[in-house]
């Protein structure tokens, strides 16, 4: 219920304002948005979100940030670039688009052709990379188990 009021309220200051500034939270957004990053949000609707774009939503009880993957008909489905399934979006639980992106003291806009183009890429590029990644954190666990065990059996030897 917190998390739907802070929803509603974003909306409220977006309408009045135009722009807001969040925080990046999660990794599922990795490596194209990290924890600490900071993201200019402006006032949408679902008419004007294309794919690629990445948008601020509510969903089930928490506000998200993640890449718009595909759009038909009026439905959007929505993924987060480290994730591999794909999600639909409630036209209601929209909350803005990522217009810009500050990291290391730098703004990075993403609203203009450019930003367009390279959320495009992103957007199909993620299926293969969140795979790889999802590879690379099951591959990185065999290899710790492996190690532990190996340092174990060379120290009963000894």
């Amino acid at each position: 219920m917190r998390e739907k009021t802070k929803a509603v309220l974003l909306k409220e200051v977006l309408e009045k304002e135009n722009e807001i500034k969040v925080k990046v939270r999660g990794v599922s957004m990795f490596p194209f948005l990290r924890r600490g990053h900071s993201l200019l949000v402006s006032g949408t609707d679902c008419g004007q979100i294309r794919v690629g774009n990445i948008i601020l939503y509510y969903d089930e009880g928490e506000i998200y940030c993640h890449r718009v993957f595909s759009k038909k008909d009026g439905s959007i489905t929505v993924k987060a670039d480290a994730n591999v399934c794909a999600e639909p979006l409630s036209p209601e639980d929209l909350i803005g688009k990522v217009v810009a992106i500050e990291r290391k003291g730098r703004t990075i806009r993403i609203d203009n052709t450019l930003g367009y183009i390279r959320g495009l890429f992103i957007s199909r590029l993620s299926l293969f990379t969140s795979f790889l990644l999802n590879t690379y954190g099951i591959l990185k666990n065999v290899i710790k188990k492996t190690e532990k065990k190996t340092c174990n059996e060379i120290s009963e030897e000894v």
